[in-house]
């Protein structure tokens, strides 16, 4: 069923495609993650099979690794924006063609 969406950015900082292994409280939040992600992983599928491109926006390696496994620490706050700012905006440019990008179409 076509949903009149041509395009959906989805912004999910609790779920992730990039895991990797986590240890101590690292475990819990693991868990947590992974059942976003299974949802969201559900909802994007849906969304493509009616004919809507996705872009997903959510925490790489990268930005999990800075997180640690207690996403709210506030002494990491700085070093975790700054590493999501580099990753979201790789991810963008990846995602969307350059054209598009430079035009603004």
């Amino acid at each position: 069923m076509p949903l009149g969406l041509d395009e959906v950015y989805v912004i999910a900082p609790m779920s992730s495609r990039s895991p990797g292994p986590r240890r101590g409280l690292g475990r819990a939040e693991a868990l947590l993650r992974r059942a976003m992600t299974r949802t969201l992983d559900a909802e994007c599928t849906a969304l493509r099979a009616a004919g809507t491109r996705v872009v997903r926006i959510e925490p790489s390696a990268a930005d999990l690794e800075v997180m640690g496994g207690n996403f709210m620490a506030p002494r990491r706050r700085l070093t975790v924006l700054e590493t999501s700012l580099r990753t979201t905006r790789a991810l963008v440019r990846d995602a969307v063609p350059t054209a598009e990008v430079r035009t603004g179409a």
